[in-house]
């Protein structure tokens, strides 16, 4: 009995930490103002608006500001400090991940390896 309920904890606990792609999601707008560039990202279905947050990364660069618009669970809105902005290289792949999993801040390109989470490939921003 041990063994079973260690082995199903075990599933339960890899299951949640493995990648999926998201559906439907798409960049509506990049734009460039009061000192952030932000990201209009919309999505079909409604983002998930519960414990963790969407981060944004962009090549190794990683962003955590996000909103939903008046409340909009179809859209998001990423804030990047136009400082840190200038500093993402053109062409860099972006990617938005429901929650900050702590082994996709190390992953040198993660479109190659592979991401913890809910996802969607957003292709180039800049």
């Amino acid at each position: 009995m041990k063994t079973f309920i260690l082995l199903t904890g075990l599933l339960l606990f890899t299951v949640v930490g493995q990648a999926q792609e998201l559906q439907g999601i798409s960049v509506l707008s990049v734009a460039e103002e009061r000192g952030f560039a932000t990201i209009q990202i919309a999505s079909e279905a409604p983002f998930i608006a519960g414990g963790n947050r969407y981060v944004l990364h962009i090549g190794d660069a990683v962003f955590t500001r996000s909103l939903h618009p008046e409340g909009d669970l179809h859209l998001l809105t990423i804030y990047v400090p136009i400082e840190e902005w200038t500093e993402v290289p053109a062409g860099a792949q972006a990617l938005l991940v429901y929650g900050l999993y702590r082994e996709n801040t190390f992953l040198q390109s993660r479109l190659q390896h592979g991401v913890s989470g809910l996802y969607a490939q957003l292709g180039n921003l800049k």
